[in-house]
């Protein structure tokens, strides 16, 4: 039948020309920007999966780097490390020269003006040695800050000095693994020290006289840092008001990971470094020797022979986390490339499924345009019925 008002034909053959045409700019569109995915209607719950993996992806990429800058902290401490460790060498050798019956005390005298000078480099180091403007050897590093520092330091004791006393001073914690600690407080350029073990009082008794009395102290709730910036004032501390006291965490904690938690705490923290803090292992500290007689020579070659024990001991624990973070990077780039990979098979096109199907919409395109030429042929068919008449 033919009709003049509705061409059915043409109709049909012009349906499916839209739906190729569709067809085809969907092909284009993915051909030229590589994506399967190019807005939800593509494939809504696909988008949503991939956004997911994308950010997750970024977020790993961010903790990788946030490893490598871990990696990196290690690293300049044990190199800082390593200088301190030549340097005790040489106090070692200046030790053992002035033990030598054979120096006079001119001698000894002139060895100890370098082995003082050694001193002060080593505190030096351990004051000056930042990352990313973090001092990592002064024992602050993963701190905690809060109005006096006792608590989150396990002091549950009370600190007090003789009533006439008005000073400063620095307490530093060092715990073995026996359970014994040993305790030194430090005021201007004197350090005294004590070891304490169980649950008691513990005393320093200062050059002037002064004496600085830790009571009720329990050694196994101790911490290892140290608190600075406590000034006593008619024999009481003054834990409120310009105090500033800072105690050492016990671990650093590092995000190495995409989701809240995911976190790395390390076998330790980095401990104080200072010439104070070494070698009070033996009861006295580094800072405390000198070589200007045979004994205190021969004290002296005890003293850094415990305060190089210590230093190799805090570089073998940075060396094994070190060691640690290198299979956490490894493990970081698996899981960003698995993820990467994953994300890709849901979002990324099929560019050889892609051609395949612009090239077909292609064709069936052209056929429909061919169809709607011909259906518009048969109604130049009824003009020639009504021209013969």
């Amino acid at each position: 039948m033919f009709s003049v008002h509705t061409n059915m034909a043409f109709l049909f053959a012009h349906r499916h020309f839209g739906l190729h045409q569709n067809t085809l700019v969907k092909s284009l569109r993915r051909l030229s920007s590589g994506y399967r995915i190019n807005s939800a209607a593509d494939d809504a719950a696909g988008l949503a999966v991939s956004e997911k993996m994308r950010a997750q992806i970024r977020d790993m990429r961010m903790a990788f780097q946030n490893t490598q800058q871990v990696l990196s902290l290690l690293q300049t401490a044990d190199g800082a490390l390593s200088e301190s460790t030549s340097i005790l060498h040489r106090l070692k050798e200046l030790s053992v020269q002035a033990a030598n019956g054979t120096m006079t005390s001119d001698d000894r005298e002139l060895l100890n003006i370098e082995y003082q000078a050694l001193l002060d480099e080593i505190d030096r180091i351990s004051n000056s040695t930042h990352y990313n403007g973090i001092k990592i050897l002064d024992g602050t590093v993963g701190g905690k800050k809060g109005q006096d520092g006792l608590d989150s330091m396990g002091f549950g004791a009370v600190i007090s000095a003789d009533n006439s006393y008005n000073g400063s001073g620095k307490i530093t914690v060092n715990k073995k693994a026996d359970g014994q600690v040993f305790l030194s407080f430090q005021t201007g350029d004197e350090t005294v020290t004590a070891t304490h073990s169980g649950t008691g009082d513990v005393e320093f008794a200062l050059k002037d006289g002064t004496k600085i009395m830790l009571t009720g102290l329990d050694a196994s709730a101790l911490r290892e840092g140290s608190i600075s910036g406590i000034k006593f004032s008619d024999g009481a501390p003054d834990i409120t008001g310009t105090r500033t006291a800072t105690c050492a965490d016990s671990k650093l904690v590092f995000q190495i990971g995409a989701n809240n938690g995911a976190n790395q705490r390390l076998g330790t923290y980095i401990h104080d470094m200072s010439s104070a803090s070494l070698g009070l292992d033996t009861g006295d500290s580094l800072r405390n020797t000198n070589i200007l007689s045979r004994e205190n020579a021969g004290k002296a070659i005890s003293i850094i022979d415990a305060s190089l024990g210590q230093v190799n001991k805090q570089r073998a624990y940075i060396s094994a986390n070190v060691s640690r973070l290198e299979y956490t990077i490894s493990n970081l780039e698996n899981q960003i490339i698995n993820l990467e990979g994953s994300e890709s098979k849901i979002r990324d096109a099929d560019m050889a499924a892609e051609m395949m199907n612009f090239i077909k919409a292609s064709i069936l395109s052209q056929c429909a345009q061919m169809v709607m030429a011909h259906s518009m042929q048969s109604q130049r068919n009824i003009l020639m019925l009504l021209h013969t008449m």
